[in-house]
């Protein structure tokens, strides 16, 4: 499961498609998003999901998105992409081989600042 926090734009966009990617390969292609604490995201963030969509299905898996708020979700009605992606209200609907246990991550808006960074 990859978590994502706060805000999707391009500053995070980097992070999540290093996420992503490890996600896809650890997994055939089966991976969860937990949309729960994901207060906006922009065209980037749009892209990024269509981008991991495809590369999903392209390796025989899917990308599921799982309770987005209303704010997201009301993003991906406008732009169509609720009819295109798989949505999930609750985590209890998705399927147990989309989650990818070792995969644990994260995803916020900006990087911390140095000092606040983990090391």
């Amino acid at each position: 499961m990859v978590a994502l926090r706060g805000e999707l734009d391009l500053a995070g966009a980097s992070g999540l498609r290093d996420r992503l990617r490890t996600a896809c390969e650890r997994n055939a292609g089966r991976v969860a998003l937990d949309l729960t604490d994901l207060t906006f995201i922009d065209s980037t963030g749009l892209s990024i999901l269509v981008e991991y969509h495809d590369k999903a299905r392209a390796a025989g898996g899917r990308l599921i998105l799982v309770a987005p708020r209303a704010a997201v979700l009301r993003i991906l009605d406008i732009t169509g992409l609720d009819e295109r992606l798989t949505i999930c209200d609750r985590i209890e609907q998705v399927p147990d081989e989309a989650v990818v246990r070792d995969v644990e991550e994260s995803v916020t808006g900006p990087p911390p600042r140095a000092e606040e960074a983990e090391v």
